[in-house]
């Protein structure tokens, strides 16, 4: 009896402690997947995060790129418009400078020529003496300078 007694104590034993084993087991494996998934969803934030961060830079980027192009778009014009604006005020100089030049020289034409004339009158008629004379032609008064 007694040898019986402690075969059943020696197996009821055995039994907790395989079962005692077997609960660590689960619980090893248990706090191992915990362990697993917790990692994987930190790395997948950090991913999230990690492209996010990405996206905006990108996006800081292209905003700052499109801002510089505009920029420089807004100067060229600038310099064409004022760059244009200064020709036309320079021909239109150029052109009223050669006006007034040319209206100058007629000026100076007109007078050299007039008191030449007026000059040459002068010495014609102190040099000669002239009368008018009408003569008939056919009708018609014509007034004629002839030598007295």
């Amino acid at each position: 009896m007694i040898i019986i007694i402690i075969i059943i104590i020696i197996i009821i034993i055995i039994i907790i402690i395989i079962i005692i084993i077997i609960i660590i087991i689960i619980t090893i494996i248990i706090i191992i997947i915990i362990i697993i998934i917790i990692i994987i969803i930190i790395i997948i934030i950090i991913i999230i995060i990690i492209i996010i961060i990405i996206i905006i830079i990108i996006i800081i980027i292209i905003i700052i790129i499109i801002i510089i192009i505009i920029i420089i778009i807004i100067i060229i014009i600038i310099v064409v418009v004022v760059v244009v604006v200064v020709v036309v005020v320079v021909v239109v100089i150029i052109i009223i400078i050669i006006i007034i030049i040319i209206i100058i020289i007629i000026i100076i034409i007109i007078i050299i020529s007039t008191t030449t004339t007026i000059i040459i009158i002068i010495i014609i008629l102190s040099h000669h003496q002239t009368c008018i004379v009408e003569i008939n032609h056919c009708g018609i008064n014509l007034p004629l300078f002839q030598q007295c």
